[in-house]
C-alpha cells in the first residue's frame, strides 16, 4: 500500500502568524543543568518583549509546542522535529572531533553564537557543503533586572566575597579552590554531589533554579570568579558567568582571553590561566583585595560592565536577535526555494510490523513535513502492526 504526500512548508515561516502570540520553544534535553537554569531567567526577558518561551525536553512536546522556531541547546542531538531549528553553539570546537556532532550540526537550518571563533568554524563549515551563511548573535544571558550590589553601602568591605558558581569538574580546580578556601575569601555554590566530601569551607550549597538565584548571590557579595577549561581558553570560548555577575553591578574576576578583553576591556579584573594554580590563587585574592580598598574604584568598574551588558548581552536582545535572525532565514529559504529546479518525485519504503501505529505515524509525519520533494510513500508490512 502507499500514500502520495506532497511536501508543504513547515509551521514557521518568516512573519509566524498574526493571529497569536510569537512563540520560540528552548530545547533542552537536559535537567538539573545550567540550561534549565537559564531558561528560567530568558523566559522571564521573553515575556517583557512579547515572546513566549517554551521549554521542551523531546519532540513530542515541541509538537504540542506549535512553535515559531526552536533553539536547541545541545548539538549532542540533531534536528528532531519538523520546525526551524537553530542551534546555539557555545561549546568548544568539539564538533571537528566526532563525526555523529558534525553531521549533527549539518542537519539544522540556522546558527547562533556570540563566538568568533564558532562563528569562524560555523562559516567555513557551512561553505565547505556549499551553503556559507553568517550566524545569529546569539547566547543563553539573564535579564535585566533590578538587583544590585551596593558599593557605597556601610562597611561594604566586610561583605565582599569572590562567589564561584558551577561544578567541580576541572583537575586544577580542587587545588585552586583548597588555595583560595583558606584565604576566607572565596563562597561556592553548586550541586551537592560536586562538592561533598571536599573539606571546603566555603561550600554554602545550591541555589533554587528560579531564574534569579546566581545573581541574587552575586549581588549580595560582590564580586564573582569565572572559571573555564583549557579546552574553552585556547578556543576563546567563553561561558555565562560574566554576563550573570555583570548583570547586577559585581565584578568579575575572569580568565584573560581576546573575547573578553574586546567586549568588556578593563570593567573587570583578570588573571592568567596559564600560570601555576597557586599564583591564580594569590591573584583571585589580591583583586578581592583591590575591591575591599578600593570600593570606589570597583563599583565604577561594576557599574561599566553592567552598561556593557545590558547594551549588548542582557537576554531581552538576545531573543529579539534570534527572532530577527529566523525572519532573515525563512526569507533566504524562500528565495532559495524558488531558484531551485521542479521537485523530484521521491519513493520512500517504510517497513511495518512489530511496532506501533504511532511510530509509524511519526515517520510519515516527517516525509510529509520535508520542505522540498514530491514523495510517494510505500508501507511494506511483513508482521502484524
Amino acid at each position: 500500500m502507499s500514500e502520495n504526500a506532497e511536501s508543504s512548508p513547515a509551521n514557521g515561516q518568516a512573519g509566524g502568524t498574526a493571529s497569536r502570540q510569537k512563540r520560540i520553544v528552548y530545547y533542552n534535553p537536559w535537567q538539573n543543568s545550567s540550561e534549565n537554569q537559564a531558561f528560567m531567567s530568558m523566559r522571564e526577558a521573553a515575556t517583557r518583549i512579547g515572546i513566549e518561551l517554551i521549554a521542551c525536553r523531546n519532540a513530542a512536546e515541541i509538537d504540542a509546542a506549535d512553535p515559531d522556531f526552536v533553539i536547541s541547546m545541545t548539538s549532542v542531538q540533531p534536528k528532531i522535529s519538523r520546525y526551524p531549528t537553530y542551534v546555539n553553539l557555545h561549546e568548544p570546537s568539539l564538533y571537528l572531533h566526532a563525526l555523529n556532532r558534525f553531521r549533527n550540526l549539518l542537519s539544522y537550518d540556522g546558527y547562533l553564537t556570540i563566538s568568533d571563533s564558532l562563528e569562524r568554524l560555523c562559516r567555513d563549515m557551512t561553505a565547505g557543503v556549499g551553503h556559507e551563511e553568517r550566524p545569529g548573535f546569539f547566547y543563553c544571558t539573564p535579564q535585566i533586572n533590578a538587583l544590585q550590589f551596593d558599593w557605597e553601602a556601610p562597611a561594604v568591605a566586610s561583605r565582599l566575597r569572590v562567589v564561584y558558581f558551577g561544578t567541580n569538574w576541572s583537575p586544577r580546580m580542587p587545588h585552586l579552590f583548597h588555595a583560595l578556601d583558606a584565604t576566607g575569601v572565596l563562597r561556592i555554590h553548586g550541586p551537592t554531589p560536586s562538592w561533598e566530601g571536599q573539606g571546603l569551607s566555603s561550600y554554602a550549597g545550591p541555589v533554587p533554579f528560579d531564574g534569579v538565584g546566581p545573581q541574587r548571590t552575586y549581588a549580595q557579595f560582590g564580586i564573582g570568579l569565572a572559571m573555564m577549561d583549557d579546552r574553552w581558553i585556547q578556543e576563546d570560548v567563553i561561558s555565562n558567568r560574566i554576563f550573570e555577575i555583570s548583570s547586577v553591578g559585581a565584578v568579575a574576576i575572569c580568565p584573560d582571553m581576546p573575547w573578553t578583553r574586546k567586549w568588556f576591556g578593563d570593567s573587570v579584573l583578570y588573571f592568567d590561566p596559564s600560570r601555576p594554580v597557586e599564583e591564580t590563587a594569590e591573584t583571585v585574592r589580591a583583586h578581592h583585595a583591590f575591591c575591599v580598598r578600593n570600593p570606589d574604584r570597583a563599583g565604577a568598574m561594576a557599574k561599566e560592565a553592567r552598561q556593557i551588558f545590558e547594551r549588548h548581552f542582557a537576554a531581552e536582545h538576545m531573543l529579539s536577535n534570534a527572532w530577527d535572525y529566523h525572519i532573515r532565514q525563512q526569507a533566504a529559504l524562500a528565495a532559495r526555494r524558488e531558484a531551485m529546479p521542479p521537485a523530484p518525485e521521491i519513493s520512500v519504503i517504510i517497513r511495518c510490523g512489530g511496532r506501533s501505529v504511532q511510530m509509524i505515524r511519526r515517520a510519515v509525519d516527517s516525509i510529509r513535513s520535508q520542505t522540498y520533494g514530491r514523495f510517494q510513500v510505500i508501507f511494506a508490512k511483513y508482521r502484524d502492526i
